[in-house]
């Protein structure tokens, strides 16, 4: 019973992470797949950015999800994304930075 209500909240938050993406980041892209596994933490994501043809494909390893009295948090563990120079922009730019969860979705989580 427990596998089965995780598997229904996995699909719920699949189904509302390409939504607000997709509704979110249109202009750069869409997310095609997404996949999440809560209890390995695991995301796998493939992007198609607008105007091109190939995929970019993103794995989250380890991420956690950080709960405070100014909201919730999102905090990727080690990411792996199939574009080198774009790793390396992540690792610049982005690694060990925290996401807010938007407020619809935090509940879920």
């Amino acid at each position: 019973m427990q596998n089965f209500l995780k598997k229904g909240k996995d699909s719920f938050l699949v189904v509302a992470a390409k939504s607000f993406f997709n509704g979110q980041f249109a202009r750069y892209g869409q997310l095609q797949e997404f996949e999440l596994d809560t209890t390995s933490k695991q995301i796998r994501a493939i992007l198609l950015p607008l105007g091109e043809e190939k995929t970019i494909a993103i794995k989250l390893l380890d991420y956690r999800i950080e709960r405070e009295k100014d909201g919730t948090f999102f905090v990727p563990g080690k990411v792996e994304i199939d574009r080198p120079w774009l790793q390396a922009l992540y690792d610049d730019f982005a690694a060990g930075q925290r996401f807010p969860v938007p407020k619809a979705i935090a509940s879920f989580i």
